[in-house]
This record gives structure tokens, sequence and C-alpha cells, in this order.
């Protein structure tokens, strides 16, 4: 009696271990994806028209938040929001992340950005360095969406 109770709590320890040590493995592939799918934003948004990686990434409800400008709710909005920005300009974004975190189904990457905009018509250029959030969550695919993109300038 006394073997099999403790034959069952080795098993119980190491089922234990085994299940930590997946989370963490589970946690650091997560941590990776949403490095990847920054990069790819990077790179869609400094590649004229090209919104598919955008798409790609961003929930149906996704919600931008820019500096000084009201919410844009919905995909296609966000999807329109950048159309039109890069109708006015030529765009060079390089983010830098902070920090990734990851609980549960969500998912927060903080970091800043240094973003310059050509205006394709006057040439003027205008840098920007501006502090973001990402926040993401996983849907019923196991895919991480963007759900929310926050940014605000930051003061120079």
């Amino acid at each position: 009696m006394k073997l099999s109770i403790l034959i069952i709590l080795i098993l119980i320890v190491a089922a234990s271990a085994v299940s930590q040590t997946k989370s963490k493995s589970s946690e650091t592939e997560d941590v990776k994806y949403i490095n990847r799918m920054r990069s790819e934003v990077q790179k869609a948004e400094n590649s004229l028209n090209d919104i598919e990686p955008l798409r790609r990434h961003s929930a149906p409800d996704i919600v931008l938040i820019p500096d000084g400008l009201p919410p844009v709710s919905g995909l296609e909005n966000a999807l329109n929001l950048m159309r039109q920005l890069w109708v006015i300009f030529e765009v060079k974004t390089e983010y830098h992340s902070e920090e990734v975190k990851i609980t549960g189904d969500t998912a927060i990457d903080r970091g800043w950005a240094k973003e310059i905009l050509k205006n394709k018509k006057t040439g003027e250029i205008t840098e920007n360095t501006a502090n973001y959030l990402w926040i993401s969550r996983r849907n019923e695919n196991d895919v991480w969406k963007q759900t929310h993109v926050i940014w605000n300038k930051r003061s120079k």
C-alpha cells in the first residue's frame, strides 16, 4: 500500500514537472510568435500597399487608438486608415519591443517605435518617436490576433 501511494506521488510530481515545462515552452513559442508578428507588421508598413500581413495579424474587432485621433474600430476601418496613410506618405517604421508578456490567451507587447513619414507631394519629412502597446488575443484556432494597437508620441 505504501509503495503504491509512493508511486502515485512520484507520477503526480513527474506529470506536474512535464506540465510546467510544456507551459514554459509554449510561452516561449508564444513570445516568438508575437516577435515575428511585430517584424511582419513592420515590414508591411514599410512596403507600400502590402496590407495582407496587417489583415492576417488583426482580429475582426481590432481597435486602433492613435495619438491625437479618435479610435478606429473594426478590421476594414483599420486597414483603410493604413491605406490612406500610404496614399499621402512614404512610411518607414522601426519597432523596438521592451517587453512581451503572455498571460493565458492574452499577449501584451510594449515598446517604442521610430516613424519617418515623407509627404509624397511636398517631400516634407516628419519624424516621430512613439510608445506603443499592442494587445493580442489567442483565437479559437489557437492563433494570435491583435485586438488593440495603441500609440502615443514621446515628448522630445
